[in-house]
């Protein structure tokens, strides 16, 4: 497993190894981020789930060697802006930014033209 990510990992700075905190078992093997040459960091997800635990997620990813954990959830966006923060490099601006402020602008700066239906 850990030749996978790193093959699949060449062309990146970071790779980011994902765990849902309602895991029962962890999916990785003990220590196979120290075979790469790239930074791994862990991220659980789920954290906001009934049956999470994100602590023992937390405590797989680092025997798999990940140093630094990030903990999400999807359904409530907590922990997605500090993987971005993580992430961002001086002078960049994050696409995802880019996307969201045009949206805004375009979407919320002016009233939705809407053609009007008759039901006849």
């Amino acid at each position: 497993m850990a030749h996978t990510i790193d093959l699949y990992a060449a062309e990146s700075d970071v790779v980011g190894i994902v765990l849902s905190a309602t895991e029962p078992y962890s999916l990785y093997p003990p220590n196979i981020t120290p075979l790469g040459n790239r930074d791994e960091v862990g991220i659980v997800t789920k954290i906001d789930h009934w049956a999470a635990n994100p602590q023992q997620a937390a405590e797989w990813l680092k025997l798999t060697g990940c140093k630094k954990i990030f903990f999400t959830s999807a359904y409530t966006g907590e922990g997605i802006e500090e993987i971005f923060e993580f992430l961002r490099e001086e002078h960049d601006i994050c696409p995802v930014e880019k996307v969201m402020d045009a949206l805004h602008k375009e979407s919320f700066g002016k009233q939705a033209e809407l053609p009007h239906y008759h039901l006849q």
